[in-house]
């Protein structure tokens, strides 16, 4: 099967509902094509789906770091890991930006070269997702 570019999946991706962001079909198409789909769900979460299957708590908003094709994890045993500290400064980053007043409730903002597409919820904009090539964050460690 032909490689999905990042504005088709994009495109395949607006206007879906809310908790049917991304179905299985799709999201492997997307890991095929070594695409990553960031999207929000409730107040506290940034879901990652496709050549990265994954979520991370940013409750208040947070940061994802992606690096050499996976998400970067601190595996230290403390919060103010060294190592950790110095491989976030190497990485990209996918900040995330919660509004619970403002539609849309979650937007994102990176570096990494993307397209967004819209999450709706009861037809209302509840999301603005990216998506992105996780070629792009390619690094040495």
């Amino acid at each position: 099967m032909e490689e999905l570019s990042v504005k088709e999946l994009a495109e395949l991706l607006d206007g879906n509902e809310y908790l049917e962001e991304i179905g299985n079909d799709l999201a492997a198409r997307a890991r095929e094509s070594h695409l990553v789909v960031v999207f929000g769900q409730s107040d506290d979460l940034m879901q990652i789906r496709g050549a990265v299957d994954d979520e991370v708590d940013v409750y208040n908003g947070g940061t994802a770091y992606f690096m050499n094709r996976k998400l970067l994890a601190n595996t230290c045993e403390w919060n103010c890991c060294p190592y950790f500290k110095e491989m976030k400064k190497k990485a990209r980053k996918v900040k995330a930006i919660w509004s619970d007043t403002i539609l849309p409730y979650w937007k994102y903002e990176t570096d990494i070269p993307h397209c967004t597409f819209a999450i709706l919820e009861d037809g209302e904009f509840n999301c603005e997702g990216i998506v992105f090539d996780i070629r792009h964050c390619d690094q040495e460690e």
